[in-house]
């Protein structure tokens, strides 16, 4: 894949796009002397839930600052893999091909469960139980969540959004690949790079 800063295009060049590796090889083309042009994409997820047993927190990524990806010149199915893509204001995050290519854009979106009893053993609540409420709420001190039992993975991640908006998630990045952030924060120096 290529970036196109100027044109703010991620130009992919495979039928599968990785969005652990797009992130991944995003972060390196900013390292590069990109830093400069708008952000393209911002995360949510990814961190380690149980490091021995290999769950990571499913990834979100936002396409943002009007960024769009656009898939390779030919006709194919693009398979999506290892997160959830989220295009700006939860639109298309893809632009159509240069060419009269037919590609159609398979999602495989991440699904994770937990299950817990607070009554100290039992099974817990069947899957029946689960899906017999209309609307599921999750309530984390200072975030009140609330879903629908039709909800997709763009609304769930609008709602996070929303409430992220309320009460900012607190992040301290202080490196990316092992290369050391020093910006101030401020345009031109965000990332000290």
């Amino acid at each position: 894949m290529t970036f196109d800063g100027p044109n703010k295009l991620i130009v992919l060049t495979t039928a599968t796009l990785d969005l652990i590796q797009l992130w991944s090889d995003y972060k390196t083309w900013l390292l590069a002397g990109n830093a400069g042009y708008a952000l393209a994409l911002d995360t949510v997820g990814g961190d380690p839930i149980d490091p021995v047993a290999g769950t990571l927190v499913p990834l979100y990524l936002f396409v943002q600052n009007g960024w769009k990806l656009r898939p390779m010149e030919s006709s194919h199915t693009l398979s999506v893999t290892n997160g959830s893509l989220i295009g700006e204001s939860g639109g298309d995050p893809f632009v159509s091909t240069i060419g009269n290519y037919n590609v159609r854009i398979k999602y495989q979106q991440p699904v994770q469960a937990f299950g817990y009893s607070t009554t100290g053993g039992g099974s817990g609540p069947s899957a029946a139980e689960i899906w017999s409420y209309a609307t599921r709420s999750l309530t984390v001190s200072p975030y009140s969540l609330s879903f629908t039992s039709g909800s997709i993975p763009a609304e769930v991640a609008t709602e996070v959004l929303a409430q992220a908006q309320v009460t900012p998630i607190h992040a301290d990045a202080r490196a990316i690949k092992g290369y050391p952030l020093t910006g101030t924060g401020q345009v031109g120096s965000e990332f000290g790079v």
